[in-house]
């Protein structure tokens, strides 16, 4: 049904009433369901692994919130896309995150395992939790990296669409589409490492 150019709010609201699905199903449908020519055109520019001497543009709070809301019991999915998601519907409520700290903890120890030659995490304002995470990035990654920035930008999309080197690591499609730079699904590759989940693939639905 996603190749009939249904309009994605009007498709969820259309299955999720036939068939009573609840906000996280429905989160999970509008979040993962793609259409196969954004599906092939993000996969295109993802990466399997990390390699060394990268430079790293991290969406800082589209990572940590993926792997905090694991961290909470809270759903995570793999999407059409291939990319891993949330469907926690707690992405409004940033500033309440309690696993803010230990997520940043396991981000930047997975990094630690790459020889990269910079990350850059990039984090939306978001009040004082913005700062926060800022201090948690600065304080966990230590002198792990030659290069390491952590700023506070209203332009967090607009500045991942737009470098023109590196990898960028998020899940927001519209940067993904957009950018001209090879992608990895940072989130995805923190929480394999650390605990090898089984993760629900819409992929594999039949």
């Amino acid at each position: 049904m996603s190749e009939r150019n249904y309009p994605p709010k009007g498709f969820l609201e259309l299955i999720g009433n036939r068939y009573g699905l609840s906000s996280v199903e429905r989160s999970v449908l509008y979040r993962g369901v793609v259409p196969k020519k954004n599906a092939h055109l993000r996969k295109d520019k993802l990466i399997a692994e990390l390699y060394s001497g990268s430079y790293l543009h991290i969406d800082a709070l589209n990572i940590i919130t993926t792997v905090s809301s694991y961290l909470l019991g809270l759903p995570v999915f793999r999407c059409m896309d291939g990319l891993l998601r949330d469907a926690s519907g707690k992405r409004g409520s940033v500033e309440m995150n309690p696993k803010m700290d230990q997520a940043v903890q396991l981000i930047i120890r997975f990094l630690s395992n790459y020889q990269v030659e910079g990350v850059d995490f990039l984090i939306d304002p978001a009040g004082e939790f913005s700062h926060q995470v800022k201090r948690a990035v600065v304080s966990h990654a230590g002198s792990i990296f030659s290069t390491l920035k952590a700023r506070i930008t209203k332009q967090v999309d607009a500045k991942l669409s737009n470098v023109s080197s590196g990898v960028v690591c998020t899940s927001d499609s519209e940067i993904i589409e957009t950018t001209t730079c090879e992608v990895y699904d940072l989130a995805a590759g923190v929480l394999n490492y650390h605990f090898e989940p089984a993760i629900f693939d819409l992929n594999e639905v039949k």
